[in-house]
């Protein structure tokens, strides 16, 4: 049975998930706005602050209802991502993340990918965990193989990525609460 909770604060090793705020929407918009960052997403970078403003407002709806699951991850004193849950239900949620680019490849995605998984299976019950990426985004794939997820499938053509007019193909990964026990 889920008992939502809506975003809590979860302390890891180096970061600490949390709620996103108005203050740290500088911040967000500094790596929102890195031609670099989007280049494997449906999104297209951020054109100014207020646009970042707006995308947050709608992403963490402003946090009204338990139903919601969005963290600012914060390394030190500065927000370096979010990661939220999006597509709950009664057995399943899928995760998507997004980390500033001049940190990538320390680890970070992976422990706050992990941190919320247990989160999410332990305090909300979700019985199921999903993600997926582009497969031009090859770092994304590890970063959920490193987390404990497993190759589900591969999807050609599933999402139309605006910015760049074209097609992805995706690559789903997934990991049962039973499976995420026996790697723990």
């Amino acid at each position: 049975m889920i008992a939502h909770k809506g975003t809590q604060m979860i302390q890891t090793q180096r970061l600490i998930l949390r709620k996103i705020t108005s203050d740290d929407i500088e911040a967000i918009y500094s790596w929102m706005s890195d031609h670099e960052m989007a280049r494997y997403e449906d999104w297209v970078p951020h054109e100014s602050v207020d646009y970042t403003r707006g995308f947050i407002s709608w992403l963490t709806g402003d946090y009204k209802t338990e139903q919601n699951y969005c963290w600012g991850m914060q390394l030190g004193g500065e927000i370096v991502g979010f990661a939220m849950v999006v597509d709950v239900n009664e057995w399943s949620g899928s995760i998507v993340y997004y980390l500033k680019r001049n940190i990538w490849s320390n680890g970070y995605a992976t422990e706050a990918i992990d941190a919320i998984m247990n989160f999410m299976f332990f305090e909300v019950g979700v019985d199921r965990i999903t993600a997926k990426h582009s497969i031009k985004n090859i770092a994304s794939g590890k970063v959920l193989k490193k987390a404990g997820m497993r190759y589900k499938g591969h999807v050609k053509e599933f999402e139309y990525y605006t910015g760049k007019s074209e097609w992805h193909d995706c690559d789903f990964y997934a990991i049962k609460k039973e499976e995420y026990l026996r790697k723990k």
